[in-house]
C-alpha cells in the first residue's frame, strides 16, 4: 500500500509538471518587414530566468536578450536558442527578418499615359507619371529584394491631387492604378515600409493634365509640269532652206544626210540640221551641221508656266519659251513630268502622334487628309523644292504655303518629295507656327516619316526645342544644357520619348 501511494505521487508530479514543460520553449516571433534604414525587435519569450542565445549576431543590439533590436543591412534569418533554469530544456526557432532594400516605380505595358524615368546630368531622380484628370492608369511597382513584398504600402501625398490602388503591395511586381483627381500641385505616391506612415522606400510623381487635343491637315503636294517639245533634242527646225543656188541660177550642190532638194535649193530634213555642203557659186545658207537659228524650242504648256530650264549648248529663254541659239540645234529637253510626293498612311502617322508619342502628355491628334494639289512652286526649274535651311525662306517654300494651306487647322502638313538638301532636311516647322514641310521620299532608318511629323509637331505647335541647339547627330549635347538624350523626341534622331518637362510645356 505504501509503494503504491508513492507510485501515485510520482505520477502525478509528472503530470502537473507537463504544462511547465510544454511551455519551455524558443519563440522567436513571426517573420517581420523593416526598411533597411529602419530597426525591428524580435522574439517573443519573457521568462528572465532562461537564457537566450541568438544567432548570427550580425544586427543585434544584444544577442543574449529575449527581445533584441534587429539591423540587419540585408534580408536575415536569425535562430533563437533558449536553455532553461538548470539546463532542464534546450529549445531553438527561427525569424526571418525581411529587409527592405529599395522599391522601383516602372512603366506598365498597358498604360495610357506617360512615364518619364529619366535622369538628367547623371542625377537622381523619381520618375513621373501623367495621368488625365479624373481618369486612371497603373504603374508597375517592383521590391528589390523580390521577396517581402507584402510589407510595401501605398499612398498619395495628395489626397485631392490623386490617389492610389491598392493600399498595400500584394504581389511582386504589383500593379498600381494611379488616378487623377483634380489638376493642380503634383502629388506623389510613396512606396513606404513596414506601414503607411513608415519609411519611404520609394516615390512617383505625379502630373496631372487635363485632356488637350489639336487638329491637323495633311496635304500631298505635286509639282506640274507640262511644257511641250517644240523641236526634238539634238534637232534643229526641219524643211529649212540650206543651201541657194548662184548667180547663174543654176543648183550645183548635191543633197545629203537627210537634206531635200527642192526646186532650186536644198532644205534641211525632218531632222532640222543641215547636212550639205554648198558647191560652185551657191550660197550655204546655214552652215554645214547647224540649223536655223533662234526658232522656237521648248514652249509652255497648258499651265502657261514655264517648266523648262536650258541646261546645255546655246538655247536661250525668250519670255515663257525657249529658243535655239546660233548653231540652230535644240538642246532642251521639255520638262513635262510631273513631280508626285510620296503618299504616306494617316492612320500611321496619327499612330505614332497619339499612342505612341503625345499621348504621354496627355494629348492627342484629329487628322485630316486634303485633296492633293499639283502646283508650279519649282520657279528655278532645277527639279527640286529649295528649302535653304531656314523655314520660310524661300519663294518656293512661301509658295507651296500660300498655295495648300487651310488656317482653320492647327497645323498643316504638307508632304512632298524633292528637297534640294535631300536627307539634312528631313522636315522643318518653325516654333510656335502652323506650316510643316514633311520630306517623304528622303527618309531613311532610323528615321521615320511618322516621326518626323511627330518632331515637327513638337517645334511648331509646343515650341519644343532640340535638346542642343546648333548640333547634330543623336543624343548631340549642348555647352549651355549640358544633357544627352538620345530617346527624345526631339533629338536628331527623332524617336519617341518626352519627358516631364516637355509635358508640361505641352499643356500650359
Amino acid at each position: 500500500m505504501k509503494y503504491m501511494r508513492i507510485w501515485f505521487i510520482s505520477i502525478l508530479a509528472v503530470l502537473l509538471l507537463l504544462p511547465a514543460m510544454a511551455i519551455a520553449q524558443a519563440d522567436a516571433g513571426p517573420d517581420t518587414v523593416t526598411c533597411k534604414t529602419g530597426t525591428v525587435v524580435i522574439g517573443k519569450n519573457t521568462n528572465n530566468d532562461w537564457c537566450y542565445s541568438w544567432s548570427p549576431i550580425h544586427g543585434l543590439d544584444n544577442p543574449t536578450a529575449p527581445k533584441p533590436t534587429a539591423d540587419p543591412d540585408s534580408t536575415l534569418t536569425y535562430t533563437l536558442t533558449v536553455t532553461g533554469e538548470n539546463f532542464s530544456f534546450k529549445s531553438t526557432d527561427e525569424v526571418k527578418v525581411i529587409v527592405m532594400d529599395s522599391l522601383y516605380f516602372l512603366e506598365d505595358n498597358s498604360q495610357d499615359y506617360g512615364f518619364d524615368d529619366w535622369t538628367n546630368k547623371g542625377g537622381t531622380k523619381f520618375p513621373w507619371k501623367s495621368v488625365e484628370k479624373g481618369e486612371d492608369d497603373p504603374v508597375k511597382a517592383k521590391v528589390v529584394p523580390p521577396n517581402g513584398f507584402e510589407g510595401v504600402y501605398f499612398k498619395s501625398s495628395v489626397v485631392a491631387k490623386a490617389t492610389v490602388s491598392p493600399a498595400q503591395m500584394g504581389a511582386n511586381n504589383q500593379t498600381v492604378t494611379i488616378t487623377g483627381v483634380a489638376k493642380g500641385a503634383d502629388a506623389d505616391i510613396e512606396g513606404n515600409c513596414g506601414s503607411a506612415s513608415g519609411d519611404n522606400l520609394h516615390k512617383c510623381e505625379v502630373a496631372v493634365y487635363e485632356k488637350q487635343s489639336k487638329t491637323i491637315m495633311i496635304r500631298l503636294v505635286h509639282e506640274d509640269n507640262d511644257d511641250i517639245q517644240v523641236i526634238p533634242v539634238g534637232n534643229g527646225k526641219p524643211n529649212q532652206v540650206c543651201i541657194n543656188n548662184g548667180t547663174d541660177t543654176i543648183l550645183n550642190s548635191t543633197a545629203s544626210g537627210d537634206d531635200q532638194v527642192v526646186g532650186k535649193t536644198i532644205t534641211t530634213g525632218a531632222d532640222g540640221v543641215c547636212n550639205s555642203t554648198a558647191s560652185g557659186n551657191d550660197a550655204q545658207v546655214i552652215p554645214v551641221n547647224q540649223g536655223q537659228p533662234n526658232q522656237l524650242c521648248v514652249r509652255s504648256g497648258p499651265n502657261n508656266f514655264r517648266d523648262t530650264h536650258p541646261k546645255s549648248g546655246d538655247d536661250v529663254i525668250t519670255g515663257d519659251s525657249i529658243y535655239t541659239g546660233a548653231d540652230g540645234i535644240c538642246n532642251t529637253a521639255a520638262n513635262n513630268t510631273d513631280i508626285i510626293s510620296s503618299n504616306y498612311s494617316d492612320a500611321v502617322i496619327l499612330a505614332a502622334l497619339n499612342d505612341d508619342i503625345f499621348n504621354q502628355a496627355v494629348h492627342d491628334f484629329t487628322i485630316t487628309r486634303l485633296p492633293a494639289k499639283t502646283i508650279n512652286f519649282d520657279l528655278d526649274r532645277d527639279g527640286m523644292y529649295d528649302d535653304d535651311g531656314a523655314f520660310m525662306s524661300t519663294a518656293e517654300a512661301q509658295l507651296i504655303r500660300d498655295s495648300c494651306k487651310d488656317d482653320t487647322y492647327d497645323a498643316n502638313f504638307f508632304l512632298i518629295d524633292n528637297p534640294k538638301f535631300g536627307n539634312t532636311a528631313l522636315g522643318q516647322m518653325g516654333f510656335n507656327q502652323r506650316y510643316a514641310f514633311i520630306n517623304v521620299a528622303n527618309h531613311s532608318a532610323p528615321n521615320t516619316v511618322e516621326q518626323t511629323g511627330a518632331h515637327e509637331a513638337g517645334h511648331g505647335l509646343f515650341g519644343l526645342r532640340h535638346p542642343g541647339p546648333g548640333t547634330s547627330g543623336c543624343g548631340a549635347s549642348d555647352g549651355a544644357s549640358n544633357y544627352q538624350d538620345p530617346d527624345n523626341l526631339m533629338d536628331y534622331c527623332s524617336k519617341i520619348k518626352l519627358r516631364k518637362f516637355q509635358w508640361d510645356l505641352i499643356n500650359p
